[in-house]
């Protein structure tokens, strides 16, 4: 083969081990290194200017123009199939790896793959470890050490040997003067048969994935597609799979090094099991421990076993933000659904939200999280899910009559002897008195029961159907069989897709004022200033209803003023009392304590004493604009 690399033509591709050497003897003192060692090892520049010069001197052209190249994008107007030896030699890099870069797809173009050899570096003290000059080989240089080969503990055979002395290598030096790197030497005598054309991507210094194809990936993968598919997505994009550059695996590399890499607020714990493996998994990032820490009053968390390769439960803990929106809290997978796997996980949930306790929580009536809950959170008021027991009553009791009082006693505004009075008459009429059922229902009315439960603060929620719904909607980004890994990554992605609904959201709020729809325009407009565009339009069906309150008489006393009001055609009255000096409302009806929001009693008083804005007592902050 001559210099050019081009084999002779009774080579058959095979080429003499003839070696011939171009050289920059000009530039520098040393031209070559004495030893063809290992890749990567590091010669001090003294020592390299020491070294004599193995290689003979080529004649290089004078008047060559030189080439700068600064860059990948440099590449597409260098016709590298037909480079010459003092085409290299006449070629400089603004940066070394550049230089590399160049000679890479120099061996793609010309069918060998390369690799990195020895360093020199500065020892001169202020500049120790500087990079002066390095080589670039043929990924065939060298020889595999024999201690390789040798070894007797050997538990897999050896992997074939792919060395065989080739000596094409590059060497680039910087110029102090221009900082720009020059190639000092080069050969281009190969001792091996060139790859075939269709192999290029799979030679190892040809398979990378660039930072575009990163950002695509990564795109792809955000919007729920798997490793396999965007992988056939770069085939059909670049022709086929021999020419897409890198390999499946490459893909799952890149991913894996780029998750190593990026730093995260996210935090996880788990459990191992007495072999040692895990058994219960939970996280969430900083995101889910902000959102908690500022609407973590009320949380609702169900189990589910259909979004996971291993059919594991998979618990979601979540809740409602200031739009009226599902916030989620955290994840988890559990081995079992027993009351030591709940135990575990809500003390770990506990712990990771720095100790602090909901005030109520809401689950589907499950004996093993009913338990944990009284064990972790012995303080927060335990609910019901309203779906599930309306679903258990169908099954186990199953009479219309029944059904339709028992739904009224359940999701109904009812007041305690209300409830009282319809389920005493309900039960009797159809001789459930002594059903296993009914009577366990009864003694758990504080747990399901609305008039039992006027004061509790859970935000108007009944059931655990928003954890359900979320259920469904992971179906979306996450598919059945994905591994742990996978699903955590998933996960996060459909979590980033509700965060960005919840910015729609706060722009909706903030740009516009809702156009005024009732007579107390005062109220109405300090309201909208105030509460999120969703809890808004709630109050405002108060303020509509707060026209039919009536003051029907006043009493003041040395700590407040007591109105008893009523509404339009009722027979009930309500007692609203004032505390003047503090500007504090409460009533008896206890809907604020319970939901959050002045209710139309309230809103009746404050109607009747001429007020135009909501007191600062009776606004939560967690409904309004500046909730976060």
């Amino acid at each position: 083969m001559d210099h050019t690399g081009q084999p002779d033509s009774q080579s058959n591709g095979f080429v003499e081990p003839s070696y011939e050497f171009s050289s920059n003897f000009d530039r520098v003192h040393a031209s070559q290194d004495a030893d063809d060692g290992m890749s990567g090892e590091t010669v001090p520049v003294e020592e390299a200017e020491a070294m004599d010069s193995s290689a003979g001197d080529a004649d290089i052209d004078a008047e060559a123009v030189v080439r700068i190249v600064n860059g990948i994008g440099s590449f597409g107007a260098i016709e590298f199939s037909s480079l010459t030896a003092n085409d290299v030699l006449t070629t400089e890099f603004t940066s070394l790896q550049v230089a590399h870069d160049y000679y890479n797809e120099y061996g793609r173009i010309k069918e060998f793959s390369v690799r990195r050899s020895k360093v020199g570096r500065r020892t001169k003290q202020g500049a120790e470890g500087e990079i002066i000059w390095q080589i670039f080989v043929c990924s065939r240089e060298g020889e595999r050490d024999g201690k390789h080969m040798q070894q007797e503990d050997r538990k897999m055979d050896p992997r074939p040997i792919t060395r065989c002395g080739c000596e094409a290598r590059i060497k680039v030096h910087v110029d102090n003067a221009s900082g720009r790197w020059f190639v000092e030497q080069f050969c281009d005598n190969h001792n091996h048969p060139m790859l075939d054309a269709r192999f290029r991507g799979l030679s190892q210094s040809h398979r990378v994935v660039k930072e575009g194809d990163l950002h695509q990936i990564n795109s792809m993968r955000k919007s729920g597609l798997r490793v396999p598919t965007i992988f056939r997505a770069f085939a059909n994009q670049s022709g086929g799979f021999e020419t897409v550059g890198f390999e499946i695996k490459d893909i799952y590399n890149a991913i894996e090094k780029q998750r190593r890499a990026g730093a995260t607020d996210a935090e996880a714990k788990y459990s191992l099991n007495v072999d040692k493996r895990l058994e219960n998994l939970f996280w969430c990032d900083g995101t889910s421990r902000y959102d908690y820490n500022v609407f973590g009053d009320v949380l609702g968390f169900d189990a589910t076993y259909s979004r996971n390769k291993y059919k594991c439960p998979l618990v979601i803990f979540s809740r409602v933000d200031h739009h009226m929106r599902t916030a989620v809290f955290g994840c988890a997978i559990l081995s079992k659904e027993s009351e030591g796997s709940y135990v575990w996980l809500l003390r770990s949930f506990l712990e990771v939200m720095k100790g602090k306790q909901p005030k109520s929580v809401i689950t589907d009536g499950d004996l093993a999280m009913k338990s944990a809950v009284s064990i972790v959170f012995p303080g927060a008021h335990h609910r019901l899910c309203s779906w599930h027991l309306l679903r258990n009553a169908t099954a186990r009791v199953g009479r219309p009559g029944f059904l339709w009082k028992f739904r009224l006693c359940l999701m109904g505004h009812l007041e305690v002897d209300e409830f009282e009075r319809i389920w005493t008459d309900s039960v009797a009429d159809h001789r459930l008195e002594d059903h296993p059922w009914i009577v366990d229902m009864y003694a758990k009315k504080h747990s399901w029961s609305n008039g039992h439960i006027w004061g509790k603060f859970f935000t108007g929620l009944k059931t655990t159907s928003r954890c359900e719904a979320l259920n469904m909607q992971l179906g979306k980004f996450i598919h059945n069989g994905y591994n742990l890994r996978e699903f955590v990554e998933h996960f996060q992605h459909y979590l980033e897709f509700m965060r960005r609904r919840e910015l729609v959201a706060d722009y909706k709020s903030a740009y516009g004022e809702p156009a005024v729809k009732t007579k107390l325009e005062a109220i109405e407009q300090f309201a909208a200033t105030v509460y999120t565009k969703e809890v808004f339009e709630l109050f405002w069906e108060v303020l509509i209803l707060a026209s039919n309150v009536r003051v029907v008489s006043t009493k003041r006393t040395s700590a407040c003023v007591l109105f008893e009001v009523t509404m339009y055609c009722k027979q009930r009255s309500w007692a609203v009392s004032w505390a003047e000096e503090d500007v504090e409302f409460s009533c008896s009806c206890q809907r604020m304590e319970s939901f959050g929001l002045p209710y139309v009693h309230m809103v009746g008083v404050l109607v009747y004493l001429n007020m135009t804005a909501i007191p600062r007592s009776l606004i939560l902050e967690r409904w309004t604009k500046r909730a976060k």
